[in-house]
């Protein structure tokens, strides 16, 4: 009778994951070791990288790369798009090589009887996070709890809140080494008066909410580029050419003044009359920020402002504060007929040129990838998919360390396809 109740309470615990036996996903181990460079690119197969028919989310953690979710939005009329959202999860431990893990990060987690769903991806203490967000746009009234996922693996996720905050909405997320910071849209109170809030959690699920100073209108976009270097968040705000810093202690957000001739090279403009830079990466490496690569025309580029390909950019600028700004890489000699084609700045001895480039800190380098652009490819200037990988220490000099076989020609494609009955005026492909 003793050894069946023992052979029964074994079983039992197997079965619900009592004692030792853990409910959830196991921790992995850390890849710590840093990438050694320099290295030799690798020509792989598309099916080993990850899609790039949507914009996804890049996140480093645990030493390996995850590509989540994502969105693709196709024009079916002329008054009329259609959306399509992914909930799937890719992962790659060099960088290279890429594997789907899952379809959907949780069972139904691309539904919601409140409507349609999105969700911010971040990582914080081990773990990878899928936050769900409410779309105000087609969900005016949002719901009042929302769901919260988390991972260790990118496999199983287990639910680690249904109702993590009571606003409905999700602004931009960052982490530090020690807390998580989301910053919050404009939020009508019961008088009418509208204010600003930033949560903040040390463990990723319990949040507390206080309200936050914007005098300046640093977040007054939705989608704001935010990263954090020394514990500090920054905002890279392209609607108004400002960077933007966030005081923990007061709950304000500040303009940086920057040297007027560097910021007018930083963003493209002359302050008021020119566009902006846009779709560029804003990251934190090795206690410095980063911006790099997008698109936009300068004081410096007053022709081709009917070919849009000559705003595509490939330079990376650095700083330690936010205020002081230096640009690297060597700029590279170019033709009258490149110049005409390429316009500014494109020369640049880094990667090719691109707009909304996915950019994190890893293994010790900046790993970029994601975004379109142009290319030189066989002595000729095409589009690109961004179906490739590369890899810097400092910002400065870049490694190619994957090119996907075919990516240049189905970006040739399917930019062609985007502009059929379309004339370039002055020419152009």
């Amino acid at each position: 009778m003793r050894a069946t109740l023992i052979i029964f309470t074994t079983v039992l615990l197997v079965l619900t994951g009592c004692g030792v036996f853990e409910r959830g996903p196991q921790r992995l181990d850390a890849i710590d070791e840093p990438l050694a460079l320099p290295v030799k690119a690798i020509l792989v197969e598309v099916d080993e990288f990850y899609p790039t028919d949507r914009e996804g989310t890049l996140v480093e953690n645990q030493g390996r790369l995850y590509y989540l979710g994502g969105g693709r939005s196709e024009q079916v009329s002329l008054t009329k798009w259609r959306s399509t959202r992914y909930y799937d999860v890719w992962m790659s431990e060099d960088g290279i090589h890429w594997s789907k893990l899952t379809d959907e990060i949780f069972l139904g987690a691309n539904e919601n009887q409140s409507g349609p769903i999105v969700f911010r991806y971040y990582s914080y203490d081990g773990y990878l996070w899928a936050m769900e967000v409410a779309d105000r746009r087609e969900l005016p009234d949002p719901p009042e709890g929302l769901r919260l996922f988390r991972s260790v693996d990118g496999i199983e996720w287990e639910l680690a809140s249904n109702d993590y905050e009571q606003s409905g909405f999700a602004g931009r997320i960052i982490a530090t080494d020690d807390e998580i910071y989301q910053f919050d849209g404009l939020f009508p109170l019961d008088d009418g008066v509208e204010t600003r809030v930033v949560e903040s959690s040390q463990n990723g699920t319990v949040w507390n909410a206080e309200t936050y100073q914007d005098d300046q209108g640093i977040l007054d976009y939705f989608f704001v580029p935010l990263t954090v270097i020394k514990g500090i968040p920054f905002a890279l705000d392209t609607q108004d050419n400002q960077i933007g810093r966030f005081d923990v202690d007061t709950l304000t957000w500040e303009a940086l003044s920057i040297d007027l001739d560097t910021h007018a090279k930083l963003f493209l403009t002359e302050v008021t009359e020119r566009s902006s830079r846009s779709g560029a990466a804003f990251v934190g490496h090795n206690g410095h920020l980063y911006l790099i690569g997008g698109s936009g025309l300068s004081i410096e580029n007053p022709v081709i402002t009917d070919w849009p390909a000559a705003s595509i950019l490939n330079d990376v600028w650095r700083s330690p504060d936010g205020v002081t700004w230096e640009r690297l890489g060597e700029q590279l000699p170019y033709t009258e007929e490149e110049r005409r084609e390429l316009g500014y700045r494109y020369n640049f001895d880094t990667f090719p040129g691109r707009a909304y480039p996915q950019v994190v800190s890893w293994r010790g380098v900046l790993y970029l990838t994601g975004g379109s652009g142009r290319v030189r490819w066989n002595g000729e200037w095409m589009f690109h998919s961004g179906q490739d990988a590369w890899v810097s220490r400092d910002g400065e000099t870049w490694y190619e360390l994957a090119r996907v076989r075919g990516s240049h020609e189905a970006g040739v494609q399917a930019y062609q396809e985007s502009r059929e009955g379309f004339v370039v005026p002055g020419g152009g492909p």
